[in-house]
């Protein structure tokens, strides 16, 4: 039996990263924020839907997920702050 272990730190960190960028960027850089939440929600969809038929491997999607959106979110964050500082031409 393979056991998933997962820090405690990426959860924590995942939820403050997409807070803050659901609240703080606009645009398209609000829907490229967008996808790794709606990636969770589906995991935690199939995380929830898991337990309640007694699958084996419920826990998966959310142990395999959580560190690919946080990566993701870790990435897009200093592109957003690079590109957002530039200033517009007119």
């Amino acid at each position: 039996m393979t056991v998933f272990h997962i820090s405690p730190v990426i959860p924590i960190l995942y939820v403050v990263l997409q807070v803050l960028a659901l609240g703080l960027m606009r645009s398209n850089w609000q829907f490229a924020a967008t996808l790794p939440a709606l990636a969770m929600g589906a995991a935690l969809t199939m995380f929830i839907l898991g337990i309640l038929t007694n699958a084996g491997g419920a826990a998966v999607w959310l142990v395999l997920g959580l560190p690919v959106a946080t990566a993701y979110l870790l990435f897009l964050w200093p592109i957003y702050w690079l590109v957002a500082r530039v200033p517009r031409r007119s």
